[in-house]
Protein backbone atom coordinates (compact mmCIF):
# COMPACT_ATOMS: atom_id res chain seq x y z
CA UNK A 1 0.00 0.00 0.00
CA UNK A 2 1.10 3.58 -0.69
CA UNK A 3 0.84 6.61 1.52
CA UNK A 4 -2.76 7.77 1.81
CA UNK A 5 -4.30 4.50 0.61
CA UNK A 6 -7.39 3.33 2.57
CA UNK A 7 -6.70 0.48 4.99
CA UNK A 8 -9.67 -0.11 7.29
CA UNK A 9 -13.24 1.25 7.49
CA UNK A 10 -14.70 1.60 10.97
CA UNK A 11 -18.34 1.92 12.02
CA UNK A 12 -18.58 4.39 14.90
CA UNK A 13 -20.62 2.94 17.74
CA UNK A 14 -18.99 4.48 20.82
CA UNK A 15 -21.34 6.35 23.13
CA UNK A 16 -18.92 9.16 23.94
CA UNK A 17 -18.15 9.88 20.29
CA UNK A 18 -21.83 9.75 19.36
CA UNK A 19 -22.69 12.04 22.26
CA UNK A 20 -20.02 14.57 21.26
CA UNK A 21 -21.32 14.57 17.67
CA UNK A 22 -24.89 14.94 18.94
CA UNK A 23 -23.99 17.96 21.07
CA UNK A 24 -22.20 19.57 18.13
CA UNK A 25 -25.14 18.99 15.78
CA UNK A 26 -27.65 20.28 18.35
CA UNK A 27 -25.51 23.39 18.98
CA UNK A 28 -25.27 24.07 15.23
CA UNK A 29 -29.04 23.85 14.90
CA UNK A 30 -29.51 26.09 17.95
CA UNK A 31 -27.14 28.63 16.39
CA UNK A 32 -29.30 28.70 13.26
CA UNK A 33 -32.41 29.35 15.34
CA UNK A 34 -30.64 32.13 17.26
CA UNK A 35 -29.48 33.75 14.02
CA UNK A 36 -33.06 33.71 12.70
CA UNK A 37 -34.30 35.27 15.96
CA UNK A 38 -31.63 38.00 15.80
CA UNK A 39 -32.62 38.79 12.22
CA UNK A 40 -36.27 39.11 13.30
CA UNK A 41 -35.52 41.32 16.33
CA UNK A 42 -33.04 43.67 14.66
CA UNK A 43 -35.60 46.03 13.00
CA UNK A 44 -37.74 46.29 16.16
CA UNK A 45 -34.70 46.80 18.43
CA UNK A 46 -33.93 50.12 16.76
CA UNK A 47 -36.92 51.59 18.63
CA UNK A 48 -35.57 50.33 22.00
CA UNK A 49 -37.66 48.77 24.73
CA UNK A 50 -38.16 45.05 25.22
CA UNK A 51 -37.10 44.16 21.68
CA UNK A 52 -33.65 45.71 22.18
CA UNK A 53 -33.16 43.85 25.45
CA UNK A 54 -34.20 40.57 23.80
CA UNK A 55 -31.73 41.24 20.96
CA UNK A 56 -28.88 41.72 23.44
CA UNK A 57 -29.84 38.45 25.18
CA UNK A 58 -29.85 36.59 21.83
CA UNK A 59 -26.47 38.01 20.86
CA UNK A 60 -25.01 36.83 24.17
CA UNK A 61 -26.62 33.41 23.69
CA UNK A 62 -25.13 33.24 20.17
CA UNK A 63 -21.59 33.81 21.49
CA UNK A 64 -22.09 31.13 24.12
CA UNK A 65 -23.37 28.66 21.52
CA UNK A 66 -20.41 29.39 19.26
CA UNK A 67 -18.09 28.62 22.17
CA UNK A 68 -19.83 25.25 22.68
CA UNK A 69 -19.52 24.45 18.97
CA UNK A 70 -15.79 25.22 18.95
CA UNK A 71 -15.25 23.11 22.08
CA UNK A 72 -17.09 20.16 20.53
CA UNK A 73 -15.14 20.55 17.28
CA UNK A 74 -11.85 20.30 19.18
CA UNK A 75 -13.13 17.29 21.15
CA UNK A 76 -14.03 15.41 17.97
CA UNK A 77 -10.65 16.20 16.44
CA UNK A 78 -8.93 14.83 19.55
CA UNK A 79 -11.07 11.69 19.31
CA UNK A 80 -9.72 11.01 15.83
CA UNK A 81 -12.16 12.58 13.38
CA UNK A 82 -10.64 14.53 10.52
CA UNK A 83 -11.28 18.22 10.01
CA UNK A 84 -13.25 17.35 6.87
CA UNK A 85 -15.51 15.03 8.90
CA UNK A 86 -16.22 17.71 11.51
CA UNK A 87 -16.88 20.32 8.84
CA UNK A 88 -19.31 17.87 7.23
CA UNK A 89 -21.34 17.63 10.46
CA UNK A 90 -21.65 21.42 10.57
CA UNK A 91 -22.38 21.81 6.87
CA UNK A 92 -24.62 18.81 6.13
CA UNK A 93 -26.26 18.44 9.57
CA UNK A 94 -25.48 14.70 9.56
CA UNK A 95 -23.52 12.59 12.04
CA UNK A 96 -20.44 10.67 10.95
CA UNK A 97 -21.23 6.96 11.05
CA UNK A 98 -18.09 5.52 9.43
CA UNK A 99 -14.47 6.62 9.11
CA UNK A 100 -11.70 5.27 6.89
CA UNK A 101 -8.22 4.73 8.26
CA UNK A 102 -5.58 5.60 5.65
CA UNK A 103 -1.94 4.68 5.40
CA UNK A 104 -0.07 7.39 7.33
CA UNK A 105 2.28 9.78 5.62
CA UNK A 106 5.68 9.18 7.21
CA UNK A 107 9.19 8.78 5.84
CA UNK A 108 9.78 10.97 2.82
CA UNK A 109 13.43 10.67 1.72
CA UNK A 110 14.77 13.67 -0.16
CA UNK A 111 17.00 11.39 -2.27
CA UNK A 112 15.50 7.89 -2.09
CA UNK A 113 18.51 5.88 -3.31
CA UNK A 114 21.38 7.59 -1.46
CA UNK A 115 22.20 6.19 1.96
CA UNK A 116 22.78 8.65 4.74
CA UNK A 117 20.89 11.53 3.09
CA UNK A 118 17.36 10.89 4.20
CA UNK A 119 15.54 13.37 6.41
CA UNK A 120 12.25 12.05 7.87
CA UNK A 121 9.34 14.39 7.42
CA UNK A 122 6.07 14.00 9.33
CA UNK A 123 2.77 15.04 7.74
CA UNK A 124 -0.74 14.96 9.29
CA UNK A 125 -2.67 11.79 8.43
CA UNK A 126 -5.64 13.80 7.13
CA UNK A 127 -3.52 15.37 4.38
CA UNK A 128 -3.37 13.49 1.08
CA UNK A 129 -0.48 13.44 -1.37
CA UNK A 130 -1.46 14.53 -4.86
CA UNK A 131 1.28 12.44 -6.48
CA UNK A 132 2.54 9.71 -4.11
CA UNK A 133 6.07 8.52 -4.70
CA UNK A 134 6.15 4.97 -6.08
CA UNK A 135 9.21 4.32 -3.92
CA UNK A 136 7.25 5.00 -0.71
CA UNK A 137 5.38 1.70 -0.43
CA UNK A 138 4.41 0.00 2.82
CA UNK A 139 3.83 -3.71 3.34
CA UNK A 140 0.91 -4.96 5.43
CA UNK A 141 2.69 -7.42 7.69
CA UNK A 142 -0.39 -8.60 9.57
CA UNK A 143 -4.03 -7.69 10.25
CA UNK A 144 -5.02 -7.57 13.90
CA UNK A 145 -8.78 -7.32 13.25
CA UNK A 146 -11.34 -9.03 11.03
CA UNK A 147 -14.64 -7.82 9.53
CA UNK A 148 -17.22 -7.34 12.27
CA UNK A 149 -14.69 -7.08 15.11
CA UNK A 150 -15.32 -4.59 17.91
CA UNK A 151 -12.32 -2.34 18.48
CA UNK A 152 -11.53 0.22 21.15
CA UNK A 153 -9.54 3.43 21.12
CA UNK A 154 -5.81 2.76 20.94
CA UNK A 155 -6.19 -0.81 19.65
CA UNK A 156 -3.82 -1.93 16.90
CA UNK A 157 -5.60 -2.58 13.60
CA UNK A 158 -2.68 -3.79 11.50
CA UNK A 159 1.10 -3.78 11.29
CA UNK A 160 2.75 -1.81 8.48
CA UNK A 161 6.39 -2.15 7.49
CA UNK A 162 8.61 0.06 5.36
CA UNK A 163 11.41 -2.16 4.08
CA UNK A 164 12.93 0.20 1.51
CA UNK A 165 15.47 1.33 4.10
CA UNK A 166 16.58 -0.56 7.19
CA UNK A 167 18.60 0.38 10.25
CA UNK A 168 21.28 -2.12 11.22
CA UNK A 169 21.77 -2.14 14.97
CA UNK A 170 25.30 -2.66 16.23
CA UNK A 171 26.42 -3.21 19.80
CA UNK A 172 29.65 -1.75 21.13
CA UNK A 173 31.45 -2.09 24.45
CA UNK A 174 32.48 0.96 26.42
CA UNK A 175 36.07 0.62 25.26
CA UNK A 176 34.84 1.00 21.66
CA UNK A 177 33.05 4.33 22.24
CA UNK A 178 36.02 6.55 21.19
CA UNK A 179 36.33 4.58 17.93
CA UNK A 180 32.58 4.82 17.21
CA UNK A 181 32.57 8.55 17.94
CA UNK A 182 35.52 9.16 15.59
CA UNK A 183 33.87 7.16 12.81
CA UNK A 184 30.65 9.18 13.16
CA UNK A 185 32.44 12.53 13.33
CA UNK A 186 34.76 11.81 10.38
CA UNK A 187 32.05 10.01 8.36
CA UNK A 188 34.40 7.09 7.82
CA UNK A 189 32.96 4.30 5.62
CA UNK A 190 32.17 0.98 7.29
CA UNK A 191 31.12 -2.40 5.92
CA UNK A 192 28.48 -4.97 6.84
CA UNK A 193 28.54 -8.68 6.07
CA UNK A 194 25.12 -10.35 5.87
CA UNK A 195 24.10 -13.92 5.15
CA UNK A 196 25.87 -17.27 5.19
CA UNK A 197 29.15 -17.21 7.10
CA UNK A 198 30.84 -19.21 4.31
CA UNK A 199 29.78 -16.81 1.53
CA UNK A 200 28.56 -13.61 3.19
CA UNK A 201 27.30 -10.65 1.19
CA UNK A 202 29.32 -7.53 1.97
CA UNK A 203 27.85 -4.02 1.77
CA UNK A 204 30.51 -1.31 1.61
CA UNK A 205 30.64 2.49 1.87
CA UNK A 206 28.10 2.82 4.68
CA UNK A 207 28.00 5.43 7.42
CA UNK A 208 27.13 5.20 11.10
CA UNK A 209 24.08 7.44 11.52
CA UNK A 210 24.02 7.83 15.30
CA UNK A 211 24.70 6.14 18.63
CA UNK A 212 22.52 5.80 21.72
CA UNK A 213 23.25 8.08 24.64
CA UNK A 214 22.58 5.39 27.22
CA UNK A 215 23.81 1.90 27.94
CA UNK A 216 21.56 -1.12 27.45
CA UNK A 217 20.67 -2.40 30.91
CA UNK A 218 20.70 -6.06 29.92
CA UNK A 219 23.75 -6.40 27.66
CA UNK A 220 25.70 -3.43 29.07
CA UNK A 221 26.51 -2.35 25.51
CA UNK A 222 25.95 0.83 23.54
CA UNK A 223 23.85 0.58 20.41
CA UNK A 224 24.72 2.35 17.19
CA UNK A 225 22.85 2.35 13.89
CA UNK A 226 23.74 2.14 10.21
CA UNK A 227 21.21 2.74 7.44
CA UNK A 228 21.20 0.45 4.40
CA UNK A 229 19.13 0.45 1.22
CA UNK A 230 16.96 -2.57 0.54
CA UNK A 231 15.69 -3.96 -2.75
CA UNK A 232 12.87 -6.23 -3.88
CA UNK A 233 13.87 -9.76 -4.96
CA UNK A 234 10.45 -10.99 -6.11
CA UNK A 235 7.26 -9.07 -6.86
CA UNK A 236 4.24 -11.35 -7.36
CA UNK A 237 0.66 -10.21 -7.98
CA UNK A 238 -2.28 -12.44 -7.00
CA UNK A 239 -5.96 -11.41 -6.90
CA UNK A 240 -5.00 -7.77 -7.07
CA UNK A 241 -2.63 -8.07 -4.12
CA UNK A 242 1.13 -7.60 -4.39
CA UNK A 243 3.40 -9.98 -2.49
CA UNK A 244 6.99 -8.76 -2.16
CA UNK A 245 10.13 -10.48 -0.97
CA UNK A 246 12.91 -8.17 0.14
CA UNK A 247 16.62 -8.89 -0.01
CA UNK A 248 17.28 -8.01 3.63
CA UNK A 249 14.84 -8.80 6.44
CA UNK A 250 14.32 -7.20 9.86
CA UNK A 251 15.92 -9.37 12.52
CA UNK A 252 18.52 -10.81 10.15
CA UNK A 253 21.95 -11.11 11.72
CA UNK A 254 25.15 -9.72 10.28
CA UNK A 255 28.63 -8.50 11.16
CA UNK A 256 29.74 -4.85 11.13
CA UNK A 257 33.35 -4.24 10.16
CA UNK A 258 34.75 -1.06 11.70
CA UNK A 259 38.10 0.30 10.49
CA UNK A 260 40.36 0.67 13.50
CA UNK A 261 43.80 1.23 11.98
CA UNK A 262 45.41 1.96 8.61
CA UNK A 263 48.43 -0.07 7.46
CA UNK A 264 50.80 0.85 4.65
CA UNK A 265 53.10 -1.43 2.66
CA UNK A 266 51.57 -4.56 4.14
CA UNK A 267 50.31 -7.75 2.52
CA UNK A 268 46.58 -8.52 2.80
CA UNK A 269 45.52 -12.13 2.22
CA UNK A 270 42.31 -14.11 2.82
CA UNK A 271 42.11 -15.65 6.26
CA UNK A 272 41.91 -19.10 4.66
CA UNK A 273 45.46 -18.58 3.32
CA UNK A 274 46.83 -18.71 6.87
CA UNK A 275 47.05 -21.55 9.34
CA UNK A 276 48.39 -21.85 12.89
CA UNK A 277 51.18 -24.38 13.26
CA UNK A 278 51.96 -24.39 16.92
CA UNK A 279 52.82 -20.81 17.85
CA UNK A 280 53.55 -19.78 14.26
CA UNK A 281 51.36 -18.40 11.50
CA UNK A 282 52.12 -20.16 8.22
CA UNK A 283 51.37 -19.26 4.62
CA UNK A 284 52.25 -21.53 1.70
CA UNK A 285 54.21 -20.79 -1.46
CA UNK A 286 53.83 -22.97 -4.55
CA UNK A 287 57.37 -23.86 -5.61
CA UNK A 288 57.05 -26.72 -8.09
CA UNK A 289 54.99 -29.43 -9.74
CA UNK A 290 55.53 -33.16 -10.26
CA UNK A 291 54.74 -34.39 -13.74
CA UNK A 292 55.43 -38.07 -13.16
CA UNK A 293 53.48 -40.77 -11.33
CA UNK A 294 54.35 -43.26 -8.61
CA UNK A 295 51.88 -46.10 -8.64
CA UNK A 296 48.34 -44.78 -8.60
CA UNK A 297 49.28 -41.42 -7.09
CA UNK A 298 48.18 -38.41 -9.21
CA UNK A 299 50.45 -35.45 -9.95
CA UNK A 300 50.64 -33.10 -7.00
CA UNK A 301 52.06 -29.66 -6.35
CA UNK A 302 54.87 -28.97 -3.95
CA UNK A 303 54.35 -26.22 -1.40
CA UNK A 304 56.79 -24.46 0.87
CA UNK A 305 55.59 -23.17 4.27
CA UNK A 306 56.60 -19.62 5.18
CA UNK A 307 56.33 -18.40 8.76
CA UNK A 308 54.89 -14.88 8.82
CA UNK A 309 53.98 -12.26 11.41
CA UNK A 310 50.29 -11.28 11.45
CA UNK A 311 49.36 -7.72 12.44
CA UNK A 312 45.61 -8.20 12.22
CA UNK A 313 43.07 -10.82 11.18
CA UNK A 314 39.30 -11.21 11.14
CA UNK A 315 36.85 -13.66 9.59
CA UNK A 316 37.76 -12.65 6.04
CA UNK A 317 41.22 -11.10 5.80
CA UNK A 318 44.61 -11.02 7.50
CA UNK A 319 47.33 -8.36 7.39
CA UNK A 320 50.87 -9.75 7.17
CA UNK A 321 53.96 -7.73 8.10
CA UNK A 322 56.17 -6.92 5.12
CA UNK A 323 59.49 -8.17 6.56
CA UNK A 324 61.12 -9.26 3.31
CA UNK A 325 60.20 -12.95 3.46
CA UNK A 326 57.65 -12.56 0.67
CA UNK A 327 58.32 -10.84 -2.63
CA UNK A 328 56.02 -10.04 -5.58
CA UNK A 329 57.47 -12.89 -7.71
CA UNK A 330 56.33 -15.62 -5.33
CA UNK A 331 53.15 -17.61 -5.98
CA UNK A 332 51.16 -17.83 -2.76
CA UNK A 333 48.29 -20.16 -1.95
CA UNK A 334 45.23 -18.08 -1.03
CA UNK A 335 42.93 -20.87 0.18
CA UNK A 336 43.05 -24.22 1.94
CA UNK A 337 46.08 -23.61 4.15
CA UNK A 338 44.67 -25.72 6.97
CA UNK A 339 44.09 -28.66 4.61
CA UNK A 340 47.64 -28.35 3.28
CA UNK A 341 49.05 -28.45 6.80
CA UNK A 342 47.11 -31.61 7.63
CA UNK A 343 48.21 -33.25 4.37
CA UNK A 344 51.87 -32.41 5.00
CA UNK A 345 51.73 -33.63 8.59
CA UNK A 346 50.17 -36.87 7.40
CA UNK A 347 52.72 -37.27 4.62
CA UNK A 348 55.65 -36.67 6.94
CA UNK A 349 54.46 -39.45 9.21
CA UNK A 350 54.42 -42.05 6.45
CA UNK A 351 57.40 -43.98 5.02
CA UNK A 352 57.09 -43.23 1.34
CA UNK A 353 59.41 -43.41 -1.64
CA UNK A 354 62.30 -41.06 -2.18
CA UNK A 355 63.96 -39.80 -5.31
CA UNK A 356 66.31 -37.11 -6.45
CA UNK A 357 65.81 -34.23 -8.85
Amino acid sequence: VREGDPLVELDLTGDELASAQGVLLDSVQQLQIIDDEIKRLTPAAEEGGIARRNLIDRQYERRRTQAVIEARRQELLVRGLRTADVDGIVRDRKLVRTITIHTPLGIQPDQPHISGRRSPKLTPVSHQQEQPDDDLVYSVESMKVSPGSVVTAGQTLCDLAYHRTLLVEGQAWERDLPLISDLIQQRTPVSISVGDSDEPQTIDNLRIRFMDNHVDSESQTYRFYIEIDNSVITNNVSDGRVFRTWEFKPGQRGHIQLPRKTWTRQLVVPTSALVRNGVDHVIYERVGHHDHFHGDEPPHSEFKPIVVSVSYSDQEYAVIDHDGQINPLQTLVTDGAEMLLRAMNTSSGRHGHSHEH
